[in-house]
């Protein structure tokens, strides 16, 4: 009974990380292309959280490649006004990530980056080797 007792007392006092916690932990912390990846994905899921409604609307994180952000915008109009807060906004998104990891902003107009949500699941099971 005793033993029992030991045990539930440990059991209470423990609590396990699960598995997705642990990886998103790795991934979210680590420095590699499959980390930049990750969180550049991450981004995307949470990009109205990140900035404004209305920049939300107007704009996705579409790419990163060694501390650029490429950001997909709707209209020319709009760059010449984002232009303007580029230093903010990269503060914005270090601040959302926890680290100092975007350096540079890059923006296009490029249609043809923006993929859609199923495209970007299928995109972020490809960096993890799932089929």
């Amino acid at each position: 009974m005793a033993e029992a007792n030991n045990y539930n007392k440990f059991r209470k006092r423990s609590t396990l990380t699960s598995a997705s916690d642990i990886l998103q932990g790795l991934l979210h912390n680590s420095k590699t292309p499959l980390s930049d990846q990750f969180l550049r994905w991450k981004l995307w899921q949470q990009w109205v959280d990140v900035v404004d409604a209305e920049m939300a609307r107007q704009t996705r994180p579409v790419g990163f490649d060694r501390g650029t952000l490429l950001i997909w915008v709707e209209h020319s109009v709009y760059i010449q006004q984002l232009n303007f807060v580029t230093k903010e906004l990269t503060e914005k998104v270090n601040k959302y990530v926890g680290r100092d990891w975007v350096k540079r902003i890059r923006f296009t107009l490029d249609r043809k980056v923006v993929l859609s949500e199923e495209e970007q699941r299928k995109q972020l099971d490809r960096l993890l080797g799932q089929p």
